[in-house]
């Protein structure tokens, strides 16, 4: 559905072309005739037809099939009998995450001599441009039932659509070919398979045991295997935009419902594509809610006014330009955004928006400064990162405006019962807020501990990236996270001793601090252009966090993390290479492999090139991609320019494969 960079030849037989006739369609129009097929014709014998498609092979072995519409258009064929498919699985890097995922899904397909092998009994093979069987033979049994049963149960697919997939793809690639295939087998074995001009995917689909008996139907993806086409995994995957400012109002009152005013300027890549795709929050459960909260655009308009089509549907949101773009013109969009989306997890007097509250492009197209006008009901208190422009109270309203000026992949927005103190130290400002009252004695050392932190990171990154850091409490326990000018922390480190639970959170408070600033650096400076890139956020922030303890508190905490890291690499490595942690179902391995086998390579990489040249590497590199996405690939060629080395030895075995190294 993006920037084609190699066409990959699908189908071999009969041709299926639907590459123009829809061209004039708006974002909606697509959406709802993709979603509303129909049977094309009467239903024929097949038996032993072959359909293959890069690494999948599907054989329809015997039933009956006929040819899918949607709209006017014929689109691809459905069937119904006996079926397999064989997927290659001869790839090493996701050999190990294909059978991890297959064991946590408990899918029925089995790999053997390189080949992952399943059955099936129905089949919705949908394709555009590209060449697929002509039906052909004697009258077969009746589809309309089974068709429309497995419609209904496929479009329980939480994180994709046949409908959004096609339709995305006619509004950025129109010329370009698509195939998705949905097979269901015995019981609940599920599977859909996809391909573009960029990727090719297979995905088993497994389920949640909800509570909520309505949820239980619901499915979920599982990544068997993605592979990029005319492209390396070491590469960035091509992307349509960039989006590069938003501006934004705010407004939340004393209850759930929020409203966004937000536009954002687009800069085009590409030439010639008639809609963007976007990740927007559709809806979201809260904490033992059976009810969802609902999130949406109420209008798109360009920036003179002129309303856009646009369709927005599980977390996608497709929106039609008024004219195809052109590359290095920008656009601008406006957005009026509204829900009940403030959710306020076990009734606390706190919420805060992460990612995905105002459209946002792909990983990559991810690089916005922004600018912020926040109100909201006191007596919450508003946080965002950025420079502070000014905060008031107006008309019962707490009022904060910011500025971020550099580019960020996260823009982050917290409220509620808070209480605050800042401090200024050159430059930079630190500001700290407690959860329910002001908490003097944690701020005024949380205030110290982050100037101690950052003056040691300038050390050895550079700069700090940021003017002002928010520090702000979360009620509750064992986490942390940081955006652009942000630190989210929970409540141990500001009541350490006073409760059982604090005391049990406590231990490690100053790594979780220490790493979490570190992302102001690691996640902020330099970002991730894709979700196999993320060790470049967690594994850096986290080994950075390691040699800030080890200068401030000896070798002993240093060593502690190391055997940690250690067990944690011994324990996960043979589950997945790092790059794909994220595609691993189960989230205890993903973050062994983030946390774990990640700064442990990095501590290999520290020893054998020794402390000058591993410190040198470090700010070298936050240097080169300061406001910058960076890559793997550019990290081992940084470092073998520093140490003098040849490091894609090491990569190879130890960052792509599933070896660890051994520390001597």
């Amino acid at each position: 559905m993006k920037h084609i960079s190699r066409i990959l030849a699908f189908f071999s037989i009969a041709v299926v072309s639907v590459c123009c006739a829809a061209a004039e369609e708006n974002a909606a129009q697509l959406v709802a005739r993709y979603d509303n097929l129909s049977l094309g014709g009467p239903p024929v014998s097949v038996s032993a037809l072959v359909i293959t498609s890069g690494s999948m092979k599907l054989t329809l072995g015997s039933g009956s099939a006929a040819s899918v519409k949607a709209g006017d258009q014929v689109i691809g064929m459905f069937f119904k009998g006996t079926g397999s498919f064989e997927y290659s699985a001869k790839d090493n890097v996701e050999l190990p995450i294909m059978k991890a995922n297959l064991r946590e899904t408990k899918s029925a397909g089995t790999v053997n001599n390189g080949v992952l092998s399943g059955s099936f009994t129905e089949a919705l093979i949908a394709a555009q441009n590209v060449t697929l069987p002509a039906l052909e033979g004697p009258a077969g049994s009746a589809l309309d039932d089974t068709f429309a049963h497995h419609r209904a149960i496929l479009k329980n697919d939480q994180e994709s659509l046949l409908s959004l997939s096609f339709a995305a793809h006619q509004l950025t690639a129109p010329a370009q070919r698509i195939v998705r295939a949905e097979l269901r087998g015995a019981g609940d074995d599920e599977w859909v398979y996809e391909a573009d001009q960029n990727n090719e995917k297979l995905l088993a689909l497994y389920t949640y045991q909800f509570d909520d008996r309505a949820r239980r139907v619901e499915r979920y993806e599982a990544v068997i295997s993605e592979r990029p086409i005319g492209r390396t995994r070491a590469d960035i995957a091509p992307y349509d935009y960039v989006l590069s400012a938003v501006d934004y109002t705010l407004e939340a009152g004393d209850g759930n419902d929020l409203h966004v005013v937000a536009t954002e300027t687009i800069t085009p890549r590409v030439n010639g594509i008639r809609g963007l795709v976007f990740g927007l929050t559709d809806l979201q459960y809260a904490s033992g809610e059976k009810t969802p909260r609902h999130y949406t655009p109420k209008s798109i308009t360009t920036d003179d006014g002129k309303p856009l089509a646009f369709a927005h549907r599980i977390d996608t949101l497709l929106v039609s330009l008024p004219q195809p773009s052109m590359a290095a013109a920008p656009i601008k969009l406006k957005f009026d955004l509204r829900g009940d989306l403030l959710i306020r997890e076990n009734g606390d007097n706190q919420w805060f928006l992460r990612s995905e509250w105002f459209p946002e492009p792909h990983t990559a197209g991810m690089a916005t400064t922004a600018h912020g006008v926040i109100r909201v009901k006191a007596p919450f208190v508003p946080f965002a990162g950025g420079k502070t422009i000014r905060r008031v109270t107006e008309g019962g309203y707490n009022v904060l405006e910011t500025s971020i000026d550099q580019p960020v992949h996260f823009v982050a927005v917290t409220a509620g019962k808070y209480a605050y103190e800042e401090e200024k130290r050159g430059n930079m400002t630190v500001r700290t807020a407690s959860y329910g009252q002001k908490n003097v004695r944690a701020i005024k050392k949380i205030n110290a501990l982050a100037f101690d932190m950052i003056q040691y990171y300038e050390y050895f990154l550079g700069p700090f990236p940021m003017d002002e850091l928010n520090i702000v409490e979360l009620n509750s326990f064992g986490s942390g996270q940081a955006p652009a000018g942000l630190v989210f922390i929970t409540s141990e480190a500001f009541q350490p001793l006073l409760e059982p639970i604090n005391q049990l959170f406590s231990e490690g408070i100053n790594e979780r601090m220490a790493h979490e600033i570190a992302h102001q650096y690691w996640g902020v400076a330099v970002r991730w252009p894709s979700p196999e890139e993320q060790w470049l956020s967690e594994s850096f922030a986290e080994y950075s966090a390691a040699l800030l303890l080890k200068k401030f508190q000896g070798g002993a905490p240093y060593n502690r993390l190391l055997a940690h890291w250690k067990a944690d690499s011994n324990e996960s490595h043979t589950v997945a290479p790092i790059p794909l942690a994220n595609r691993i179902t189960d989230e205890f391995n993903r973050t062994k492999l983030l946390y774990g086998k990640g700064p442990y390579l990095l501590a290999a990489l520290h020893k054998q090139v020794g402390d000058e040249q591993f410190l040198t590497f470090m700010k070298s590199y936050q240097k080169s991609f300061h406001n910058k996405a960076g890559t793997t690939k550019d990290v081992a060629g940084l470092l073998g320019f520093v140490a003098k080395q040849d490091f894609k030895p090491f990569f190879e075995q130890y960052y792509w494969g599933t070896d660890v190294p051994e520390l001597k």
